[in-house]
């Protein structure tokens, strides 16, 4: 293997076990060109804060990609309410994405794309957890 402009070069033969040994180490994400020689690598990082608990109704902290190298990547916010089945976040396209007021639990993640070879991948899922007013009684005896 061969390295040259962030560009890995490799056999045929290794881009299997090569492939398998990023996906499980380090959420590496990889593109192979039309011969199947040439591959370009990333990593996702990771998301930051991972959680938060707000109040229904309260507006959650900006959510970010944070760890790798910024340039050259294009950036899709996506959001779900049961963890499972994500949307994308019409215009939420940076590196952060600042929730709008939220009235139950949420969940968000970002795709990341590659400029230059189109590889892409997902990060970890952000939490956004509703913590329930208390609500108002009263004091017995009065």
């Amino acid at each position: 293997m061969r390295k040259q402009n962030n560009i890995f070069h490799i056999g045929k033969s290794k881009v299997f076990l090569l492939m398998t040994m990023l996906c499980m180490i380090c959420q590496s994400v990889f593109s192979i060109s039309g011969d199947s020689t040439t591959t370009r690598f990333f990593t996702i990082g990771s998301i930051s804060p991972t959680s938060q608990t707000v109040f229904s109704g309260a507006t959650p902290a900006t959510i970010s990609l944070v760890g790798p190298d910024v340039s050259g990547y294009t950036y899709k916010w996506m959001l779900s309410t049961n963890g499972t089945d994500f949307y994308y976040i019409s215009g939420a396209t940076a590196i952060s994405y600042s929730p709008t007021a939220v009235s139950a639990n949420q969940y968000y993640q970002v795709e990341m794309t590659s400029t230059t070879g189109g590889a892409n991948g997902y990060s970890p899922v952000a939490t956004v957890t509703i913590r329930a007013h208390l609500a108002t009684g009263t004091i017995s005896p009065a």
